[in-house]
């Protein structure tokens, strides 16, 4: 989330006292482990019945975009499979639109940021909450254990803020802009509404096979392990994969780049504008390389392989997604093992981060 800078030395006593609090609060508040499908806790008042299983269950996504010159506007096709871990049959499913929760559903001249169209595999309504949430008729009841797929076209226009959806200067930010899937559990469907401090989100482990089409001029950093080939004339194609992860993120612009693997063996990959102070850069690489390595001995070793730095002077503390972390640079650092830290204490231990 948006941060207070944090100091590199790690948790202190207390600090590890307050994760263990952390924990045992997680434990009862309904919280899901980074393996998908994991029963969720009971509602309020329903501890006489068994817990509703979280579903949909074991989602895979598979994404191509295509970006304008300036990484401003990705257009492309996305595919959702899913399988109903619950015993009732599954008759719909919603899609969560949180890149539109700064600005709803728009105005006839400034449409939505985020929008949706040419669905298949099911009826699709109206957005409702705001335009962050749209709910898709399935065409025949999903039973427990069964499988299917929704597809739909995708537009995204990158708001003209600096925030995680937003952007700075040449450099775009794309955190929370990709459609996922709501999640039903106990509670029934988790239809919050958007809250630009803090988070909303509330989602399943997944995995990801995102292909971003974009000019060569732009370095895209972004969730997963990522390589990239030779597009079209004057493009790139950045390609990721992404196991269970709870949400995907990437960023566009004229980085500055930098990649070290820290001893326990996790590839640290440095992304900065060219005029992020040089100190602070050198300093968030320094205590990101330390961090990754020391929350792996202390919370269970960091099972992605690869974590990506992005640095700007002028973005606000800092925001996590998983295998990339979005950081306000500043001669002294920025708020990078907070943000590492959040790899684990929302993105391997998953909850319901509105409730």
């Amino acid at each position: 989330m948006p941060s207070l800078r944090s100091s590199p030395t790690g948790p202190s006593r207390t600090g590890r006292r307050l994760l263990v609090a952390l924990l045992a609060l997680l434990a009862t508040a309904g919280s899901t482990v980074a393996e998908a499908g994991t029963p969720s806790g009971p509602a309020p008042g329903a501890a006489v019945r068994a817990a509703e299983p979280a579903t949909p269950d074991r989602p895979s996504y598979d994404v191509k975009l295509r970006a304008d010159a300036d990484g401003s506007h990705w257009a492309g096709r996305q595919t959702v499979s899913f399988r109903n871990a619950s015993s009732r049959p599954l008759r719909e499913v919603y899609i969560r639109l949180w890149g539109n929760g700064e600005d709803g559903c728009g105005t006839s001249g400034r449409p939505s940021p985020v929008r949706v169209s040419h669905v298949r595999g099911g009826t699709p309504g109206r957005p409702g909450v705001k335009c962050t949430a749209l709910r898709i008729a399935l065409p025949k009841p999903l039973a427990r254990g069964e499988r299917t797929a929704v597809s739909f076209d995708v537009a995204l226009t990158v708001p003209a803020r600096n925030n995680r959806f937003g952007r700075e200067g040449a450099f775009r930010f794309l955190g929370n802009a990709l459609p996922v899937l709501a999640v039903h559990d106990a509670r029934g469907w988790h239809l919050d509404p958007y809250v630009s401090y803090g988070e909303s989100f509330y989602t399943l482990a997944s995995d990801f096979r995102v292909r971003l089409d974009h000019p060569s001029a732009l370095k895209v950093p972004a969730t997963g392990s990522t390589w990239t080939r030779p597009g079209g004339i004057g493009r790139t194609v950045t390609h990721s994969v992404a196991k269970r992860v709870r949400d995907f993120a990437w960023a566009a612009g004229p980085f500055r780049t930098a990649t070290q693997t820290s001893p326990g063996g996790v590839r640290v990959k440095s992304y900065w504008s060219p005029n992020t102070p040089a100190a602070g850069v050198r300093l968030n690489r320094k205590d990101g390389v330390a961090a990754i390595d020391r929350f792996g001995r202390e919370f269970g070793r960091y099972p992605y392989g690869e974590i990506d730095l992005v640095m700007t002077p002028g973005f606000a503390g800092g925001m996590e997604y998983p295998g990339l972390v979005i950081l306000g640079t500043e001669e002294e650092g920025g708020a990078t093992v907070h943000e590492i830290a959040h790899q684990w204490w929302y993105g391997i231990v998953g909850n319901d981060e509105y409730n």
